[in-house]
């Protein structure tokens, strides 16, 4: 009998342990980044300060400065998780938001065309913020938020 204790508690155990473990296989995080600024006090954003910074309807920082947000390239499976997950908008819906906002004098975010080209610019770039898959977002940037999304075979955390 103790062994059998022993080992239904064992299998328990082991069942938690892998609860823990397998939804971060089927789960990844994108993470809103910043440059790091040496005089600035980190921030942290939630999803409806995003949305409003990349829709460019929140134009400056808690210190004055403008915001300048950018976006991966349309193709990049990445934004267009954080076009319908944060913007909530398809990207049917968003072109037609920009082709409006244009008339109105406000552009679009910056493109760019990868993740490191993306962590780079906003290394470099006071008051730039941006999205990239989480790892990705290294000890140059600062994450000021996070969300997670279903796995896609299109995310890569190799470097291109």
């Amino acid at each position: 009998m103790n062994n059998l204790c022993i080992f239904q508690r064992s299998q328990r155990a082991l069942l938690f342990a892998l609860l823990l473990i397998v939804p971060s296989a089927y789960a990844q995080e994108i993470a809103v980044i910043m440059g790091i600024r040496s005089n600035a006090k980190p921030i942290s954003l939630n999803a409806r300060e995003v949305r409003q910074i990349f829709l460019r309807k929140d134009y400056f920082t808690a210190q004055g400065d403008a915001w300048i947000p950018v976006n991966l390239n349309a193709a990049n499976p990445v934004r267009a998780v954080m076009t319908e997950t944060i913007l909530q908008k398809s990207v049917v819906d968003l072109e037609r938001y920009w082709s409006e906002m244009y008339f109105d004098g406000i552009s679009p975010p910056y493109v760019l065309a990868s993740e490191e080209a993306v962590v780079s610019f906003v290394m470099e770039t006071p008051s730039a913020i941006a999205y990239v898959l989480a790892c990705h977002a290294d000890s140059r940037v600062h994450v000021v938020y996070r969300f997670q999304v279903a796995n896609d075979p299109a995310f890569s955390c190799a470097i291109k």
